[in-house]
């Protein structure tokens, strides 16, 4: 649901004095909305902006270094001030994102930002098998977008992970 017709609907539920209509899931995705931090290589360029175009489309608001950072922009910087004010970094596992030194800077902030915060912050997904995980990630489940024609299904199990969980 477009934003504008999430504040009719809130405008018309005012003006009636009723609650918010809490079974509607189109509403609830508008109230949990992420910032999302997408790690990638750039090899891996078309898969990031494919992730990137659906959160987008389901109301989240995504960090992505080709419409974050502008010529001219000091690179690291621009890179720690999104991951200091994202909710999650998605990683996108590839052969050839495990060897980006970029990527693994990017993963050391995150991660360290997650033993400080002591909450969940890294959302590893897989889009090419096998690939070695770094050892940190091990323990986590990923998403495995290994499969083009199961993309649809492991997306909404991305979107139902970031729905439940609670800052």
């Amino acid at each position: 649901m477009p934003f504008y017709q999430f504040c009719l609907v809130m405008f018309e539920c005012f003006l009636k004095k009723i609650k918010r209509p809490k079974t509607n899931p189109s509403l609830k995705n508008i109230y949990l909305m992420r910032k999302i931090f997408i790690s990638y290589t750039h090899s891996d360029r078309s898969f990031a902006r494919k992730i990137t175009n659906d959160l987008r489309l389901h109301g989240h608001k995504v960090w992505i270094d080709e419409s974050g950072i502008n010529i001219g922009d000091p690179l690291i910087e621009k890179i720690r001030q999104a991951l200091d004010s994202i909710d999650y970094v998605i990683v996108i596992l590839s052969k050839a994102s495990i060897k980006s030194e970029w990527m693994k800077r990017e993963l050391d902030i995150a991660f360290n930002r997650e033993i400080e915060e002591k909450r969940i912050l890294i959302l590893p997904i897989v889009i090419e098998r096998p690939v070695k995980l770094p050892g940190f990630l091990k323990g986590k489940l990923y998403g495995d977008f290994s499969r083009e024609d199961d993309y649809a299904e492991k997306l909404e199990l991305l979107l139902r992970s970031l729905s439940n969980r609670y800052m």
